[in-house]
C-alpha cells in the first residue's frame, strides 16, 4: 500500500513539474520577468487542473445516474453483484482521476507558492 501511494506522488510530482515547465517556457515566451507573474501562472494551471478534476466527477456521476443506462444494465444477463461491482469500479476510477488531478494540481500551487515567497 506504502509503495503505491509513493509511486502516485511519484509520478504525480513528475507530472507536475513537467506541467510546470511547460508554464515556465510559456512565462519565458509571453515575456513574464517577475516571480508573481511566474506564480500565477502556476496557480492557474494547478487550480485548472483542480477542476478538470471535479469535472471527471460530475461526468461520471452524470452518467451513472442515467436512467436509461440503468435500465440497460438491468436487462443484461450479469447478477446484482456483478453489477454492483461494476458500478463501484466506475465510481472508483472517477475518484482516482480526482485524487490524480487534485495532486498534480496542489503540487503546481504549493510550486507557485515556494516561486513567490523564495525568488524575490
Amino acid at each position: 500500500m506504502v509503495k503505491h501511494i509513493l509511486a502516485l506522488l511519484a509520478k504525480t510530482f513528475a507530472i507536475a513539474a513537467g506541467i510546470g515547465a511547460a508554464v515556465s517556457l510559456a512565462g519565458q515566451l509571453i515575456g513574464w520577468q517577475k516571480a508573481v507573474q511566474y506564480a500565477n501562472g502556476l496557480y492557474i494551471a494547478g487550480i485548472a487542473l483542480i477542476g478538470l478534476g471535479l469535472l471527471t466527477i460530475s461526468g461520471g456521476v452524470a452518467q451513472r445516474g442515467n436512467f436509461s443506462i440503468r435500465y440497460a444494465e438491468s436487462a443484461s444477463q450479469r447478477t446484482l453483484m456483478e453489477r454492483n461491482q461494476r458500478w463501484w469500479s466506475d465510481t472508483m476510477q472517477g475518484y482516482s482521476m480526482l485524487i490524480t488531478f487534485c495532486l498534480i494540481g496542489g503540487f503546481l500551487i504549493l510550486a507557485g507558492v515556494l516561486v513567490e515567497y523564495f525568488v524575490k
